[in-house]
């Protein structure tokens, strides 16, 4: 075992939270180093400077992003074309008007303050373990008037969601394997009630696609799909940009194929 594994196995014995937490921090920042060294976010720069920071279209049309955040690769995000495949389903989860919404692994904030924004009398609960997410979260929130109805937090845990969660709300997941531990009907028996959309990490918990179906599937109707790219011709045009321009500047940088599950709650009451 190297000295790195020693590190790590130590640290998730004396504290899993601190485990967690480091873990979080060094994913986001090898996340931006890598926008950095693709140039995307010389591209993000670019695209403000023409079309300026508010989301363009899309779900979350209107959208505004504060400087804070320009140190994430934004194009795809400010296009509209992030996740472009969701699109359809985030309408009907919106159509469904949830007073609550969860969102675990918010990162800057799109889908918890998109989500806020589309709906105007829900609460919203944004998750990271990243301090730095979180806090850029927090200013995308502050910047489109969201503050009062947006709470960021670290961690999510069994207990808060135990606490908190209610028939009829709304949970957005994307947090790199732990949806395994705790989108889990057995431990959190409201979950039955709520609608999911998750983007499954099976590189991280292997198996965890299809154990949550497993467990899903007699409560909720399921989707289940991967992803898709929007059509150029949806695009803003950038003049200088080619199209090896476009295809660096909106990747989503992902290193495999990736699932998504949007579950229905068959009885939201």
């Amino acid at each position: 075992m190297s000295l790195r594994d020693i590190f790590w196995s130590t640290c998730h014995a004396l504290s899993p939270h601190l485990h967690l937490t480091l873990k979080s921090m060094l994913g986001a920042r090898r996340s931006r180093a890598g926008e950095r060294r693709l140039g995307q976010l010389a591209y993000t720069a670019e695209f403000v400077r023409r079309q300026g920071s508010t989301v363009l279209a899309g779900p979350f049309r209107g959208l505004r992003f504060p400087e804070s955040a320009f140190g994430h690769n934004l194009v795809p995000k400010l296009t509209g074309a992030y996740e472009f495949q969701l699109t359809p389903f985030v309408e009907t989860l919106v159509a469904r008007r949830p007073a609550q919404v969860i969102d675990i692994g918010a990162a800057e904030g799109y889908y918890a303050n998109g989500l806020a924004l589309r709906l105007p009398e829900a609460c919203v609960h944004a998750f990271d373990a990243a301090p730095g997410e979180r806090a850029v979260c927090r200013q995308v929130a502050t910047a489109n008037g969201l503050s009062e109805r947006v709470s960021v937090h670290g961690i999510c845990t069994l207990d808060w969601l135990r606490g908190h969660l209610r028939a009829g709300d709304l949970i957005f997941s994307d947090c790199e394997g732990g949806e395994d531990g705790l989108l889990d009907p057995a431990a959190v028996p409201a979950l039955r009630g709520c609608d999911l959309l998750i983007e499954t990490h099976d590189l991280m918990a292997p198996g965890v696609t299809d154990r949550l179906l497993a467990r899903f599937q007699e409560s909720h109707e399921v989707h289940r799909f991967q992803g898709a790219t929007a059509p150029r011709e949806a695009l803003p045009v950038i003049e200088s940009w080619t199209a090896q321009d476009y295809d660096r500047a909106l990747s989503e940088n992902r290193t495999a194929d990736q699932d998504w599950l949007v579950l229905l709650a068959r009885d939201r009451r």
